[in-house]
């Protein structure tokens, strides 16, 4: 097997994990939600700790490069992607769970959240650029 057909089938695979995280029965999936709405009003590190784990490469390496793809996209609202990556991989939420799960945040516990997830990308970024020079 090549390394190309090697990524390719990693990143399909959790493609194929978080799009069955959809077809849970719904009891499930609200609990899910539920436990993952609670953690990000509740403990905002931990799940900067955990954005900072998939970045890391620690779901695998399916999840590294999908959340490789999120940071290196500077258009898109990096921190809604990886929260909800991050949502699916360690809580077990479908993206749409995830992202219900924010919405049911107050306004200042979604500050918080997405503040302490801009952190996390803005080192990792930082250390990135810094390894490269």
């Amino acid at each position: 097997m090549t390394f190309s057909t090697y990524h390719y089938n990693e990143i399909k695979r959790t493609h194929s994990r978080i799009a069955d995280l959809s077809a849970e029965p719904l009891h499930i999936r609200q609990e899910r939600r539920a436990e993952f709405a609670r953690d990000m009003a509740d403990s905002p590190e931990l799940v900067a700790e955990r954005v900072e784990w998939l970045i890391d490469g620690s779901y695998g390496y399916g999840a590294y490069q999908l959340a490789d793809q999120i940071r290196g996209n500077k258009r898109m609202n990096r921190v809604a992607a990886l929260s909800q990556l991050v949502g699916s991989v360690e809580w077990g939420c479908s993206s749409l769970e995830a992202r219900k799960a924010f919405l049911s945040l107050s306004r200042g516990q979604q500050a918080k959240i997405n503040t302490t997830i801009e952190k996390v990308i803005a080192d990792k970024d930082a250390c990135y650029i810094s390894n490269s020079l």
